[in-house]
């Protein structure tokens, strides 16, 4: 009966045009092999690639990011450990890849089928997720269709603002609109009172990797270049809303399989911590990618210098290119900044804070 009661409401509010609700009843409806879903009648894509749910093992498996979004959750995805981590308000689940062994606010639980990742997608259980979140789900048969109905809760909007502060030397530290604090190759400079709760390091030397310059947050998370590249394949990392993407670093004092530059994503903004490099092969590609901010180093030393920082800046075409690293052992050079002259020069100095 609650079955029937269920579809009956899809199909009402299908016919009806019905906008998706903050709060409330909430119906989202999937189909195997189709890559859109319905939420309150409203049709999306369950992910950007077209990516459709599968059945293994009589168990649903899809990519979940849409569905919990629209439950009112948030989703967090570490490449490293290959754990995708799912909050809504209070209650917390942790799914690891091929580990048939899932946590809901730390209980274990056995799952029928282990999450998987098929076709470069990372598939998992929608009802162990559903039910944890306190959803009920709907299997019908006859049309292959999984139903999942509840209250959703509200996310709160928040700001897309993004505050930066160049620390200077390569160190640089920005707030995310969600209030939380990341630091970028600590070293240099002030500023180190605030709890990290991610610290990005692009390699190992010594003016990189200060990681205990400042206090960590209880779920502080570490990110270094060995967890960036894993069996010489680039690991990306999602977390606390922001998407991490690991690319090229490399020159003669750096080696490519040790190094690593950063794309991150944060606040509607896509960032380039290049860190300590030279023009790599893959910079050719990112004119592509719609940088906001690129920071490229320039002490001509360890890594390029100013001429091939020009060329590098031209290549990537971001919107503002900032000049970091720029003399061996300064926190910042005014004299070589005001030399790197390209359209999207954007001096910063040390200890500034910017809004992106």
């Amino acid at each position: 009966m609650k079955r029937a009661v269920t579809m009956l409401l899809v199909l009402i509010m299908t016919l009806c045009g019905m906008n998706t609700l903050a709060e409330g009843e909430t119906v989202i409806s999937l189909r195997i092999g189709e890559p859109e879903m319905t939420v309150n009648g409203e049709k999306q894509a369950i992910d950007e690639n077209g990516t459709v749910p599968v059945i293994v093992n009589d168990r649903t498996l899809l990519p979940v990011r849409a569905v919990v979004e629209a439950m009112g959750g948030n989703v967090a995805w570490n490449g490293v450990t290959r754990t995708v981590s799912l909050v809504m308000e209070a209650t917390d689940i942790k799914l690891v890849i091929d580990d048939t062994t899932a946590y809901l606010d730390d209980k274990a639980h056995e799952l029928d089928t282990a999450p998987a990742i098929i076709n470069d997608r990372t598939m998992l259980p929608i009802r162990f997720i559903a039910e944890g979140f306190g959803f009920d789900v709907a299997w019908d048969e006859a049309s292959k269709t999984i139903t999942i109905t509840g209250e959703a809760k509200t996310i709160e909007k928040k700001e897309d603002k993004v505050m930066l502060t160049y620390q200077g030397h390569g160190s640089v530290k920005f707030h995310t609109p969600e209030g939380k604090v990341v630091y970028v190759d600590p070293y240099a400079g002030e500023g180190y009172d605030e709890e990290a709760d991610l610290i990005l390091v692009t390699h190992e030397h010594p003016d990189h990797n200060k990681t205990d310059l400042m206090p960590h947050a209880a779920d502080c998370v570490i990110f270094r270049s060995s967890d960036a590249i894993q069996n010489g394949e680039y690991q990306t990392l999602d977390i606390y809303g922001m998407h991490i993407e690991p690319v090229q670093a490399y020159n003669k004092n750096h080696k490519v399989e040790e190094c690593v530059g950063y794309l991150v994503t944060v606040g509607g903004k896509l960032l380039y911590f290049a860190g300590d490099t030279s023009k790599t092969d893959q910079m050719a590609t990112l004119s592509e990618r719609g940088i906001d901010y690129a920071f490229l180093p320039m002490d001509g030393r360890f890594n390029m210098d100013i001429a091939e920082a020009i060329e590098c800046a031209e290549l990537i075409k971001a919107k503002h290119t900032i000049p970091y690293h720029m003399s061996p052992g300064a926190l910042f050079d005014r004299e070589r900044a005001e030399q790197f002259k390209t359209e999207s020069a954007f001096i910063i100095e040390a200890g500034q804070e910017i809004e992106l």
